[in-house]
């Protein structure tokens, strides 16, 4: 509340002063004083009051100027001089093209001529003459002024202007018009058109109030015409906000104005503020229409407020190299309510947020350990992207330097974590079986990587580091789309694409635990088994031995053992063998015939021989005997009697699995983690480690790289060798 009632104060003792001025020097002191006292009212309930008495002032000072400036060039030239200088500047006036000017004109060269002292510069007077008969020439009213002006007596006894009034009477007009005065004369002759016609006609020539009269002529005689209401209400609008157009302004004006408009966009604006009040000035000479010219005013606002904005921007200029952040960022604000456009308090405004925001966001990160490193190190880099961007405009600031010096450890801070992290990620993804989650965990640790690559400004350990993983997540999103080719092929179900998918899956065989990898090594399995029982229903034993081989090959060996693949090769070996058991068993049941038959044709002719050694038999008694039936005769027949035979079944016989190999280490190395000399590294091999070699590949130069397991304590480690640093112990002899 006081400090409304000290502002209160203020405002009436600058009133009170600027009474009791009377000198420009005078007015410029309280200018700049209510110019102070403005910026202070900025944005209160006494703003628009200290508008008022500071616009009110700017008025005062100007006229004191225009009189101070007038009375300068009154005593520094001479009499004719001034009228030399007169007589051009209504010339210039009379070919401007407004009848108003040319009006104006008119008189400013009749003062000349009468200035002009008898038999003065016959020349000049010459010229004054020669001008007003021109005018004489454009108009009508204008003719009738110059005769009514040089018919006095002072003037019409010479002979030049009794010539000059003959001339007048002759020539006729450039520019037929009706003169004003006219116009209520003949209201009642011309009809309702015509009348709107020379409404129209005064409109656009900026005559308000002659177009005024008529069109309430109009209204009288007919009071429903619209368009001369809708015009007279135009009329009456642009009176009250001032605009006139600028065929009515004074040509003075409109260069004072041009000029004026030149300085501001240069940002001299002293300047341009002077020459808009020298053009409101000329204007008013215009007539009553052009007492606030409007252009003119707003100009004069505009010119105050950029002014006002101008020492506000250079007092937050000061504030920011002084470390006063917050207050900067006030006066900034400030300035931009003023000037919108400013582009300087908006940049240095926008910079100033955005490192507060920043910082802040970077600490608060920083302080959680858990949270996301990724959106941390990227709100770091942005910070310090923001510091590099203030550092030329705040070279000096110590608080820039601080908080760039407190960002840098933080940086160094969070680069050590996320090397920690990208390389844990590394490392559980060299070690997992699933290949979508071994792309996921490398793809991550590649992200991570790439922040710490930022953040250590070009230190080469972190650059491989982050290449080498760039270079093993594209190895792994070529294996996804080798396995996505060779899905689409093993839908073709052709020997040619069977064959391609075969190569492909053999080449990947390093992720032979993967699901996608399974599935697509059991699908070709299981075709190849599919051709297999198609060339046995077909009787082509040869085409499903090699289809069978083809489903036995190591590459399979991953996958679980098939008893589908027993039972064909049973019934391959069936197939084989049947033809040569079926001759055998009749060979066999022929023999056994054989034999039985010669058995017994040899029993039948003992039985002969038996019966022809035989002694008679008694002789029988004379008495009759009756037999009921005779005696029953054994009949040999030979029979032969099938016995089964056994068939072997044979059974797969166990395939020898290859001894492993051991070695041990030549010499000190580090162990890759690919079979690549630019792979990152897995671990260091000491002289004379004993490993086990897996695996051998060919690189494209020709290399040899083993894949070797060593032991050590609890941790089992997995890597590639070059074969020239691993000494291979020969396998014993079984």
């Amino acid at each position: 509340m006081q400090q409304t009632l000290s502002l209160k104060d203020h405002i009436n003792d600058l009133r009170q002063r600027s009474n009791t001025a009377a000198k420009a020097d005078d007015f410029e002191s309280l200018l700049n004083e209510a110019r102070t006292l403005l910026k202070s009212a900025f944005q209160t309930a006494d703003e628009e009051e200290v508008r008022d008495l500071f616009r009110e002032l700017r008025d005062r000072a100007e006229a004191a100027a225009s009189a101070t400036r007038l009375g300068i060039e009154t005593t520094a030239l001479s009499q004719h001089d001034q009228i030399l200088r007169r007589v051009q500047h209504e010339q210039m006036r009379l070919n401007a093209g407004s009848f108003n000017d040319m009006k104006l004109a008119v008189s400013g060269l009749y003062d000349a001529l009468c200035d002009l002292g008898e038999g003065e510069d016959p020349l000049l007077r010459g010229d004054i003459l020669n001008a007003l008969e021109s005018a004489a020439g454009k108009h009508a009213q204008l003719r009738r002024e110059v005769r009514e002006m040089l018919a006095s007596p002072n003037h019409s006894r010479y002979s030049d202007v009794q010539a000059l009034l003959q001339r007048i009477e002759q020539s006729p007009l450039d520019i037929v018009s009706t003169p004003s005065a006219s116009v209520s004369d003949d209201r009642s002759a011309v009809d309702n058109s015509q009348r709107h016609a020379n409404a129209r006609r005064h409109f656009y020539a900026g005559d308000y109030y002659e177009a005024a009269d008529v069109l309430t002529e109009i209204i009288r005689l007919s009071p429903d015409d619209q368009e001369a209401k809708d015009r007279l209400a135009q009329i009456e609008d642009n009176i009250r906000r001032g605009i006139v157009p600028d065929s009515r302004v004074p040509f003075e004006a409109r260069v004072a104005f041009g000029r004026a408009q030149s300085l501001e966009r240069a940002g001299r604006f002293e300047e341009a503020r002077e020459s808009y009040r020298s053009a409101l000035l000329e204007a008013r000479q215009g007539g009553p229409l052009l007492q606030n010219w409007q252009p003119a005013v707003e100009a004069m606002l505009r010119i105050d407020n950029s002014i006002i904005a101008r020492e506000t921007r250079d007092e937050a200029d000061a504030l920011m190299q002084a470390d006063r952040w917050r207050e900067a960022i006030e006066k900034y604000q400030t300035v931009l309510k003023l000037l919108p456009d400013d582009s300087h308090a908006g940049e240095r405004l926008h910079l100033l947020h955005k490192l507060q925001e920043q910082s802040d966001a970077v600490r608060a990160q920083i302080k959680m350990m858990s949270g996301n490193l990724v959106e941390a190190s990227q709100a770091v880099i942005a910070v310090m992207q923001t510091i590099r961007e203030l550092r030329p405009k705040m070279p000096e600031s110590q608080q820039l330097a601080d908080l760039e010096a407190e960002i840098h450890a933080e940086s160094q801070s969070l680069k050590d974590r996320l090397l920690e992290r990208g390389q844990q990620l590394l490392s559980q993804a060299r070690y997992l079986s699933n290949l979508p989650e071994c792309r996921r965990l490398t793809n991550e640790a590649v992200l991570i990587l790439d922040q710490a690559r930022e953040l250590a400004n070009g230190e080469s350990e972190v650059l491989d580091l982050a290449q080498g993983a760039r270079a093993e997540l594209t190895r792994l999103e070529q294996v996804e789309r080798n396995l996505e080719e060779a899905r689409r092929l093993i839908d073709l179900n052709s020997v040619s694409a069977r064959q391609q998918v075969r190569d492909v899956l053999r080449g990947l065989r390093e992720y032979d635990q993967d699901i996608t990898y399974l599935q697509l090594l059991t699908v070709l399995r299981r075709q190849y088994l599919n051709e297999a029982e198609s060339s046995l229903r077909q009787g082509q034993l040869d085409a499903a031995d090699d289809w069978l081989m083809n489903a036995k090959e190591d590459l399979f060996r991953v996958l679980n053992g098939s008893d589908e693949i027993e039972q064909i090769e049973s019934k391959v070996t069936s197939a084989r063998r049947g033809p040569w058991l079926r001759t055998l068993g009749w060979t066999v049941g022929i023999v056994i015939v054989v034999s039985l038959a010669l058995v017994g044709f040899n029993r039948l002719d003992g039985l002969a021989i038996l019966a022809e050694t035989a002694t008679p038999a008694p002789t029988a008694t004379s008495i009759p005997t009756m037999t009921s039936a005779p005696a029953p005769t054994q009949t040999l027949v030979p029979t032969l009697t099938l016995t089964p035979t056994r068939v072997l079944t044979p059974t797969p016989s166990m395939t020898p699995t290859p001894a492993p190999l051991y070695g041990a280490v030549r010499e000190d190395f580090w162990a890759r983690i690919l079979p690549n000399g630019g792979a990152a590294w897995a671990y260091q091999l000491k002289v004379s480690d004993p490993v086990q070699v897996l695996e051998t590949f060919k690189d494209s130069d020709g290399r040899i790289w083993h894949k070797i397991l060593l032991v050590r304590g609890d941790s089992t480690l997995i890597g590639w060798a070059l074969a020239s640093s691993i000494n291979v112990l020969p396998t014993p002899s079984r």
